[in-house]
């Protein structure tokens, strides 16, 4: 989705701001009804069938990627192997942990949930719920600061700025931000939304980091620096777009804190 221009369609975008997440928390709550049913039905089992082949592959490549410290991909092999196998156990309380490493707890939380609805009498199922409760109030200081980012030391905002921010004012429009508690806000290098894209991790059809919510351009796009070629970066296909044509247009930005020293 293309953001638009805030001033003439205030109320409007406002009215479709809202719709789109009472849309999204029904499809979220239409997703764990559909999941619940397929718990209830694999309980019910009375032998529960072993993993196939290409579920124990995925496992053993996650298990490969943990060891050797590649977080994502082992997150990505594990949500794989749950793809085949939806009613996988210990894929999703594995994926869980990993995500929660990886402080994406909306999918830790979800993950884990799942878990505990498929073993509920587990020995470590009251331990999976008191964790549930901890990611979940470590979502919602997350939600309400910036997403700091383990693997660079940077903070990025929350959300871009959701409305079309002319050229010449995107650097002003970043150090003008006054977020969790900081003033000290900049807009990134091309290099450094790189360093956020994520190819296993979906949010709204973009592949990022940190649960941040992007509105993005028409390519899926986060402008950066202006002074910075190439200043676009799209977290739909992971390729940059060259600064020399795009920086006539106003773009949504995204602002980013620190050096990542």
């Amino acid at each position: 989705m293309r953001c638009s221009n805030w001033k003439p369609f205030a109320f409007t975008a406002l009215l479709i701001l809202l719709a789109t997440a009472c849309l999204l928390r029904a499809q979220d709550s239409a997703a764990w009804a559909d999941f619940q049913q397929r718990a209830a039905a694999w309980r019910a089992l009375p032998v529960k069938p072993a993993i196939s082949e290409e579920v124990r592959l995925e496992r053993v490549q996650a298990e490969n990627a943990v060891s050797e410290k590649r977080l994502a991909d082992a997150a990505g092999h594990y949500e794989a192997g749950l793809k085949i196998n939806p009613v996988w156990p210990e894929g999703y309380f594995n994926a869980a942990l990993i995500n929660a490493e990886l402080e994406h707890y909306d999918k830790a939380i979800w993950q884990m949930r799942a878990y505990v609805e498929l073993v509920p009498d587990a020995p470590d199922a009251r331990g999976a719920r008191d964790q549930i409760a901890l990611w979940m109030d470590k979502l919602k200081y997350q939600n309400t600061l910036g997403y700091k980012d383990p693997a660079t030391g940077l903070m990025w905002s929350r959300k871009d700025s959701g409305i079309l921010v002319e050229v010449y004012n995107r650097m002003q429009y970043c150090q003008n931000l006054r977020l969790a508690g900081y003033s000290d806000w900049r807009l990134p290098s091309s290099d450094e939304l790189q360093g956020i894209y994520d190819k296993h991790t979906d949010v709204g059809g973009y592949h990022v980091k940190g649960n941040l919510q992007l509105t993005g351009d028409e390519r899926g796009s986060v402008h950066g620096n202006p002074s910075k070629f190439p200043d676009r970066f799209s977290f739909i296909n992971g390729k940059r777009y060259n600064g020399l044509f795009t920086t006539v247009f106003d773009a949504c930005v995204l602002c980013v804190r620190g050096t990542g020293e």
